[in-house]
């Protein structure tokens, strides 16, 4: 089944020559913003929506045409969407962080003040960096284990510990776990291991998957 893919960036990672990559309407919203970080907040989104988007689809993250129509007022503030490609996008920011996430399923929404607000409503108080802080402790105690396919957001997945591997589709970017490649970790060895004591190796596995062919 297709999966949601989310990335993460901070405010602090923009720079001026982003601001390149906005074509003439983006670039006329962003002058309409009244304060300096709601115009880094805008320009972020579009930056990381047509970096992640072209990436996935192959083209020029300039080139990729992205329609935000509002259906009852006209005006270019809508949802984003790719008039042009199947690809499902969305957009949001909490704070200082900005996320986007795409998938092939169907509309997509990521609304990241209100899941904040919501574990607020639960632990009183909670941030971004927590929730990584939580994760980063996970995984140094063994419990969680982080994957990070070439062009894909870093993840994290509970089955940790037995050295399995994974199959990433190019098209919809799906993950799936497989067994080792071979016996029991490390399961491969290296031809020259360079005095290292080898216990464990990760392999990933690209490819389409059944529902993309």
């Amino acid at each position: 089944m297709p999966e949601a893919n989310v990335w993460w960036a901070p405010l602090a990672v923009l720079r001026e020559h982003h601001h390149a990559l906005l074509d003439a309407i983006e670039g006329q919203r962003r002058a309409s913003y009244h304060r300096d970080e709601d115009r880094d907040r805008f320009t972020l989104g579009v930056v990381l929506l047509r970096v992640i988007a072209a990436s996935q689809l192959g083209v020029a993250p300039a080139q990729l045409r992205i329609d935000r129509h509002c259906a009852r007022c006209a005006i270019e503030h809508g949802r984003p969407t790719l008039p042009d490609h199947d690809l499902h996008v969305s957009v949001s920011h909490a704070g200082d962080w900005v996320v986007v996430a795409t998938t092939v399923a169907g509309p997509i929404g990521v609304d990241v003040e209100e899941i904040t607000a919501r574990v607020r409503d639960r632990l009183e108080s909670v941030s971004v960096q927590a929730v990584y802080d939580v994760l980063g402790a996970l995984t140094a105690a063994g419990l969680a284990r982080r994957i990070a396919p070439a062009g894909a957001p870093a993840r994290y997945e509970a089955r940790a510990g037995d050295n399995h591997h994974h199959l990433v589709c190019r098209k919809c970017g799906n993950i799936t776990d497989v067994d080792c490649a071979a016996g029991a970790a490390p399961c491969l060895e290296p031809i020259e291991a360079a005095g290292f004591v080898v216990d464990e190796a990760e392999v990933t596995y690209w490819g389409v998957c059944a529902n993309c062919r």
